[in-house]
């Protein structure tokens, strides 16, 4: 499971499910306009067109019923391979409500508290430094004017960096020390080279070696507390943080195609991934683990 790279925490893959039955029939059992649907497809499909986007996929729901569905587009626009309805795609931030979720379940079971603090369940971070500032000799730290709190993770308020952010000190050392997002694929440009941890906790651990940009709660930096939030839920449910998403969210939900990594038999349905500079790939579909 665990090789290197948690902003895929995680590279979730999602499935979007076929639509059966009438179309119209469906809308209007809803109360929707099926005129006003059909002009979905025509107003996107030229953002494909210019090229802008390989492809999408649109659906609306109305009172539980599916109004509108539709593929448009490639999966693979060198190849001109089209986009299909379970299509797999890499979903990067969209895991942070899924983190959430995760957190609050444990929340809802009394194994974590909001305010309890990070090294609670990660011990390194009791000697986490705070970045004060530079001199001749290099980079100034203080002691933690508190601890971080579980609160700090979930709201980027936590003091902690992220090598993509506008360079400043620490987040430049995050880059000269390659810490990235624990799943994020090391494969993408500036992530080659990205250290290997045999799980999330060691990344955490490591991460917890490395000054905050600013005191606890003091302020919102963009961050990977995300990815430490990982190692918590693990500490405090006894599982591995895959394990207890697909146990705990994606069975319960028929959510059969999100994880971390996608299994030789979907690699297939695996997306490209583009850029709009103008349309570049970035990625292809795709080098296992994702």
């Amino acid at each position: 499971m665990f090789k290197n790279n948690l902003f895929t925490i995680f590279h979730l893959l999602v499935l979007l499910f076929s639509l059966n039955l009438s179309a119209s029939y469906e809308a209007k059992q809803a109360g929707m306009s099926q005129e006003r649907l059909d002009k979905i497809a025509p107003t996107l499909s030229k953002y494909i067109a210019q090229k802008e986007i390989p492809g999408l996929i649109t659906a609306v729901l109305r009172k539980g019923r599916i109004v509108h569905f539709e593929t448009q587009g490639y999966a693979d626009v060198e190849n001109k391979i089209p986009l299909k309805e379970d299509s797999l795609f890499r979903i990067y931030s969209m895991t942070k409500p899924v983190t959430g979720v995760a957190l609050m379940i444990l929340l809802e079971e009394g194994k974590i508290r909001l305010d309890d603090p990070v090294q609670k369940f990660i011990p390194e971070f009791k000697k986490t430094k705070v970045f004060k500032g530079m001199d001749d000799s290099g980079m100034l730290t203080e002691s933690l004017a508190r601890p971080i709190t579980i609160r700090d993770l979930a709201t980027h308020t936590s003091g902690l960096s992220y090598a993509i952010n506008r360079p400043n000190p620490v987040s430049n050392l995050y880059r000269e020390k390659r810490i990235f997002p624990y799943y994020y694929p090391s494969q993408e440009g500036d992530l080659e080279g990205a250290k290997s941890y045999q799980d999330i906790c060691s990344f955490a651990e490591s991460v917890a070696s490395l000054p905050l940009r600013h005191q606890p709660g003091l302020q919102w930096t963009y961050s990977i507390g995300m990815d430490i939030l990982g190692c918590v839920i693990e500490r405090a449910s006894g599982k591995t943080f895959d394990v207890f998403l697909k146990e705990r969210l994606f069975e319960p939900l028929k959510m059969k195609d999100t994880a971390f990594y996608i299994p030789e038999d979907k690699k297939s349905r695996h997306t490209n991934l583009y850029i709009n500079a103008p349309l570049v790939k970035m990625m292809v579909s795709p080098r296992w683990p994702v």
